[in-house]
């Protein structure tokens, strides 16, 4: 079994676990859901030429990575950390 995201106009309608047989026999566009092509949810874009999906902006200081449609903070992710904090603009390391 397999994961595949429905799609319409660009956007992710629904998330379904089927066979590509079944999936074949569907009127609708759905794609497979890969490491290649980002994590899919409902709400997420899906870019066609890129084959990737994109999530929404999770904070306003993010900036997307163009080539991999991923958002990427402002200051790199230390280990450990769990939570960004917008309001400091750094990532919180749980004690």
């Amino acid at each position: 079994m397999t994961i595949y995201a429905k799609i319409e106009d660009g956007i992710v309608s629904n998330i379904i676990v089927a066979e590509q047989t079944y999936v074949d026999t569907l009127v609708e566009q759905y794609v497979r859901v890969t490491d290649s092509t980002n994590d899919a949810a409902i709400g997420h874009e899906y870019d066609a030429n890129k084959n990737k999906f994109k999530a929404p902006q999770p904070f306003e200081s993010w900036t997307l990575n163009v080539d991999t449609l991923l958002w990427e903070a402002p200051v790199d992710k230390p280990a450990g950390a769990t939570l960004w904090s917008e309001a400091n603009q750094s990532w919180i390391i749980p004690e």
